[in-house]
């Protein structure tokens, strides 16, 4: 939808910060700090629009607070 709207930089964005999550969901190289730090980037780059609360939504699948 991000590429529809004209945001193409957002989408390459998201999808950076998703894209290995399948390969290395599974491994022990994968860390969940490290990846909610790069949700945290994303974030911070895009908190004055109107998109999804990745870190929330993570935080609220792993019992953690904000």
């Amino acid at each position: 939808m991000l590429g529809r709207e004209g945001k193409a930089e957002q989408a390459a964005d998201v999808a950076h910060v998703f894209h290995n999550l399948p390969i290395y969901l599974w491994s022990d190289k994968f860390s969940l700090s490290l990846f909610r730090s790069f949700l945290e980037e994303y974030q911070q780059k895009y908190q004055d629009l109107e998109c999804y609360n990745y870190v929330k939504m993570l935080d609220e699948m792993t019992g953690e607070e904000a």
